[in-house]
């Protein structure tokens, strides 16, 4: 049997660093599902529930400029 137990806690990084690239992450995500619900409310149609091929070529211009 071995003298020294395996620690299952990381030692490498420090615990601030950790919660702000946890803090980062969540911003990141919070900005990419803002997004993405903004982009299917423009695209979809409001009478039909339905993305508009029309629409979504119109605004897929817009974001590329």
């Amino acid at each position: 049997m071995s003298l020294i137990a395996e620690s299952t806690i990381p030692t490498v990084s420090p615990r601030g660093a950790e919660r702000k690239s946890n803090r980062l992450l969540r911003l990141l995500n919070a900005i990419v599902e803002a997004r993405t619900r903004m982009y299917l409310e423009a695209v979809t149609d409001p009478a039909t529930g339905r993305i508009d091929p029309a629409l979504e070529r119109q605004v897929l211009r817009m974001m590329a400029l």
